[in-house]
This record gives C-alpha cells, sequence and structure tokens, in this order.
C-alpha cells in the first residue's frame, strides 16, 4: 500500500511507519494490542461510532478490533507497534530479559482508547523509528518497540483524565478537529480563545467544551505543546538561532520561549539541541 512500510520486528510484533497514509491493522480476533503514534499532521480513528484524534507528538493505546477506519488529516505521518498477543510473549520477554507480558498490557488498556498527549517520553522512543538509517532500522525497531512495552507497563493510567472519543459527538469532533486545524495553520500567531472563537464563528463556551471532550486537554495547553513541537523540529533539522525559532512559533522574547519550552520538552532549546541535533 502506497506511503506504508511494514516491518516483522521479532514474532508477534510488527511496525508500520505510515507517510501521508491513514493504514488498516488486521484485528487478528480482536487479540491485538496497537500502539500508535502521530509524528505531523492529524490523525483521526472511527469505530462502532466511537472516535478519537491524533496531533503531532499524540500516541494512543487500543485494543484491535475489526472496523476501525483511519482518515488522516493535514499530511499524517506517523507509526503504529502491532503486538499479536498470541505470538509475542515468549519473544517479547526473551528481548527485554524480564517478564512482561503482553496480555497483562492489552487488560491494563482495554477500557476503550487510551490518549497520551504530547508525551517526550514517547515522542523520543518513536524519534527513532523515523529516522534510523535504513540499514540498521530492523534493530532500532527491535530495540525501540521493547522501550515502548517497558513505558506503557510503567504509565500509571489513574493519573491520566483523557477524553475518549466514544463519549464525543460527531459535531463535537468536527468542531475540535477546525480549532486544531487553524492552530496548526498559524502556530506563528497568538492564539486566544477569543481569537479562535471569531475567526471559526463558535462561542467560547462551545469552543472550549468541544476541544476539551476530544483532546483531553485545554486549548492553551494544546497551542503551547504544538508550539514547541514544532519548535523541537526547527531545532534539529534547521540552524536556525533559538530567537529566531522562538519569533517563528508566535515568542517575542527568548526568555520566555525558553521557559515554555523547558516545560514541554523538559529540557531548555539549547540542550535538546545538543542531544537531538543531525
Amino acid at each position: 500500500m502506497e506511503g506504508i512500510t511494514e516491518y516483522n520486528v521479532m514474532p508477534g510484533v510488527r511496525v508500520v511507519l505510515c507517510s501521508s497514509a491513514a493504514a488498516s491493522f488486521p484485528a487478528d480476533g480482536g487479540y491485538a494490542l496497537i500502539i500508535e503514534h502521530c509524528s505531523s499532521g492529524r490523525l483521526e480513528r472511527c469505530s462502532g461510532g466511537r472516535s478519537f484524534l491524533l496531533s503531532a507528538g499524540d500516541m494512543a493505546v487500543y485494543r484491535a478490533v475489526s472496523d476501525i477506519e483511519g482518515i488522516a488529516c493535514d499530511s499524517y505521518e506517523g507509526a503504529a507497534a502491532i503486538v499479536s498477543l498470541h505470538e509475542a510473549a515468549g519473544s517479547v520477554s526473551e528481548m527485554l530479559g524480564s517478564r512482561i507480558d503482553p496480555e497483562l498490557l492489552s487488560e491494563k488498556y482495554s477500557d476503550g482508547v487510551f490518549v497520551l498527549r504530547s508525551s517526550e517520553k514517547a515522542g523520543d522512543i518513536f524519534h527513532s523509528f523515523y529516522s534510523a538509517p535504513e540499514e540498521m532500522r530492523l534493530g532500532y525497531l527491535r530495540l525501540k518497540t521493547a522501550e515502548l512495552l517497558m513505558l506503557l507497563g510503567s504509565i500509571d493510567l489513574e493519573k491520566f483524565h483523557d477524553a475518549y472519543g466514544e463519549r464525543c459527538t460527531p459535531a463535537q469532533i468536527r468542531v475540535a478537529r477546525e480549532v486544531s486545524s487553524y492552530i496548526g495553520s498559524h502556530l506563528s500567531s497568538r492564539l486566544t480563545i477569543a481569537v479562535l472563537s471569531e475567526k471559526l464563528g463558535i462561542s467560547p463556551t462551545y469552543l472550549k467544551s468541544c476541544f476539551r471532550c476530544v483532546y483531553g486537554t485545554s486549548v492553551y495547553s494544546y497551542v503551547r505543546g504544538q508550539k514547541m513541537l514544532a519548535a523541537s523540529k526547527l531545532l534539529c533539522e534547521t540552524d536556525r538561532t533559538v530567537l529566531d525559532i522562538a519569533g517563528e512559533c508566535g515568542y517575542d522574547n527568548g526568555s520566555k520561549f525558553s521557559r515554555a519550552f523547558s516545560a514541554v520538552m523538559g529540557v531548555t532549546p539549547s540542550e535538546y539541541r545538543r542531544r537531538n541535533m543531525k
């Protein structure tokens, strides 16, 4: 399928890289765990009237079902690890040298869809999925998939209160999608609820409620996260100065930008560039 590259990482574990397309994953009788990451653009998945949206930096974990469909938007690029629970237990345990049971992970994430928004840890893992040299990619995928499963095992789900799309109406999803698309196209602007409400012709209260229902976060946090993700790519892929990148992301003050970047990414812009510069 055009735009889809698949790797058999280890018995029972596959990794799919998607470029400008949305992959469909065989359900394996509903007995598979899917860990999906959005690198850029936006992806909507629908199943049985339920929907959830992923934007750049987001990761979703869910059990495979036979009727799930994907709608790729805004030049979507991403990746997914598909763990077939019938086959993976032995290979995963052997790879990690400790007992990480895929079946227990499946039970842990069996309640709908878990979405982790703008996660630095998940982003660091998936970065290797996308950037590893082709001649070394399979080895990288094997190591990073094992690391990804360990991350899922360590997450305390009770600390997260994300909105799973099945609680959102189609109208709310449409509004959230419009807001997300506008934000992604205007990252250099000062984006407030008032600005978004006026530009999109939506009442501020309804805009905020729709957005939080679908994305599980405030518009402010989402805007800041998307700006910092865009900044992180510029830091890694260009030699532009930090101040120049700050301006590109709508900050006229380098100190404010650095504080915002550190709050989202965990390190200063300069340190992030030092660690990740290609």
